[in-house]
């Protein structure tokens, strides 16, 4: 009998809801479609595996703040409109 399971649950069970930010990002101005968003996904994995091979992050948290940092950064969503993914 197993003592414990552990799953992989960032991009693999959970995924964010593209359309959801897309379309709040449009809200405020910032036009991005689904190929600009996929690549700034991509991008910000990797700026995210890249900190946490290099230990500049301890915990999952502080990794996923990277990710997100670049991703809205890619789609040119900064301040206000970076805002309005998260409301």
């Amino acid at each position: 009998m197993p003592r414990a399971i552990f799953l992989d649950a960032g991009g693999t069970l959970i995924h964010l809801d593209r359309g959801f930010i897309l379309d709040a990002l449009a809200r405020v101005g910032v036009h991005k479609d689904e190929a600009a968003f996929l690549r700034a996904d991509q991008l910000g994995g990797e700026a995210r595996w890249r900190a946490v091979r290099a230990a500049q992050v301890r915990d999952d948290g502080t990794s996923w703040r990277i990710y997100a940092a670049k991703l809205l950064e890619l789609l040119e969503a900064t301040g206000e409109s970076a805002g309005a993914v998260t409301a």
